[in-house]
């Protein structure tokens, strides 16, 4: 999986990748996830819930800090059956939709990539590498 000087430049090159495109924001007062779902943002999650989780879990992560268990839960919870991540699943009872590249719905590699990366370095290796394992298999 990520480890040592691997996963340092796969986060500086996310971290530089993201700046670059303008996706960070400045923090809000309380840089803490909901403490009810621990989703870190306010804003609705359809579109970039796993996305968002995933660089705040790799944000704190690469400085040294130990993300709440809440918040590494709700990524593990976002999986699909099949170990891949689409953007959010409001309804965890309710199967993945199949992907649809039209329609830009259902599991992505992108969404996988990065819960892959996170879930390793939190210590969910189980769940990073379902993810791994379904990343491999759409190659």
């Amino acid at each position: 999986m990520f480890t040592g000087t691997t996963a340092r430049r796969f986060i500086v090159g996310i971290a530089v990748g993201t700046l670059a495109t303008g996706a960070l924001v400045a923090p809000s007062a309380s840089a803490a996830p909901s403490a009810t779902t621990g989703l870190y943002g306010a804003g609705d999650p359809t579109f970039n819930g796993v996305t968002r989780q995933t660089l705040a879990l790799l944000g704190l992560l690469s400085n040294g800090l130990t993300p709440p268990k809440s918040a590494v839960a709700w990524l593990v919870n976002q999986q699909c059956a099949d170990g891949s991540f689409q953007p959010y699943r409001a309804d965890l009872t309710i199967p993945c939709a199949p992907s649809d590249a039209e329609k830009f719905s259902g599991p992505d590699t992108n969404q996988t990539a990065l819960a892959a990366a996170a879930l390793a370095l939190a210590g969910n290796q189980n769940a990073a590498r379902r993810a791994v394992v379904w990343l491999n298999g759409v190659q």
